[in-house]
């Protein structure tokens, strides 16, 4: 699998150590005001922040309610936490190479080496902290379907059609409240999607 970008470096759980800021490693420090940014869909934010203080319900917290126990569902050998959930699983590793194919392929760059970026327009940071929210809360939704609602572990082609519905939705938003948002064509978005689902490997058991 392709090196992962900086768009999946987003956070670690791991609280402050400066008053509004935060400590994101390989990236440096992110200001609360980054995390409750505009941009940055509020689902998206509330993710981060209660990330940041490591009180996401992920793991040993929910051990008596998830069915997986301490367990990654996609990962059953390996103990769940928000470091994994978000980064490290194979599941998350995938939707975050979308991620970088779509803001590659509207923006014709790579991701910034961090965000904000002062050689970045204000649309194209629009665009990252969109697609950015849509990782976050597409792989929260997924682990919250089998944690708490008991459903059956959702499958990668699950998760990228989730993924799916909510790209196309935060591009309507931004199309319209900024027409210069460089989003792709929502077939193009499709197209990527596919090429995703298409190239998933699951690792070996």
């Amino acid at each position: 699998m392709p090196p992962i970008s900086l768009l999946c470096n987003v956070l670690r759980s791991q609280a402050p150590n400066e008053p509004n800021t935060l400590t994101i490693p390989s990236v440096g420090r992110v200001s609360w005001e980054e995390i409750f940014h505009k941009h940055c869909h509020r689902p998206a934010s509330d993710l981060l922040w209660l990330a940041t203080w490591d009180r996401l319900p992920v793991g040993q917290p929910v051990a008596n309610i998830a069915p997986d126990n301490t367990q990654c569902p996609w990962c059953p050998s390996i103990k769940h936490n928000t470091l994994h959930l978000f980064h490290q699983c194979h599941i998350a590793q995938s939707i975050w190479d979308t991620a970088h194919m779509i803001y590659t392929e509207g923006t014709h760059s790579l991701p910034p080496p961090q965000i904000p970026d002062s050689s970045l327009s204000e649309c194209q940071l629009r665009l990252i902290r969109s697609i950015q929210s849509a990782v976050l809360t597409t792989l929260w939704n997924a682990f919250t379907s089998r944690a708490f609602g008991h459903d059956p572990t959702p499958t990668h082609h699950d998760i990228a059609d989730q993924f799916l519905g909510r790209l196309l939705h935060l591009c309507t938003l931004d199309i319209h409240l900024d027409p210069l948002t460089p989003w792709i064509k929502p077939t193009k978005i499709l197209s990527l999607i596919i090429i995703a689902k298409n190239r998933y490997t699951p690792p070996s058991p």
